[in-house]
């Protein structure tokens, strides 16, 4: 058996939710790692900005990359806020290759 991709649950609910109430383009998406996941009111607070919350925990830079497409494009944001390069860090990426996640 096949197993799933890193954190392909949690994206799947991202999924799941854009489905059901796709957010309005032209927001700011939000992605990055537990730290935005755990901001709950996030979306209320920046609710004039149309902000999107995709924060998924532990994630890393390489992650929010295989991911890109269903975590920002598919809203057309009209900006991006990244949060993300500590746990590649914590898991012993250099400094040099985290940058060149976050830059890929």
């Amino acid at each position: 058996m096949a197993q799933n991709k890193p954190f392909w649950n949690e994206i799947q609910q991202f999924k799941k939710l854009d489905s059901v109430s796709m957010p309005a383009k032209n927001g700011i998406v939000f992605v990055g790692s537990s730290s935005l996941r755990m901001w709950k009111d996030l979306e209320s607070i920046y609710k004039k900005y149309n902000a999107i919350n995709r924060g998924f925990g532990g994630s890393d830079l390489a992650s929010a990359n295989l991911y890109v497409n269903e975590l920002v494009i598919v809203h057309k944001p009209r900006q991006v806020i990244i949060y993300s390069g500590e746990n590649d860090i914590a898991n012993g990426v250099t400094a040099d290759k985290t940058f060149e996640r976050f830059i890929a």
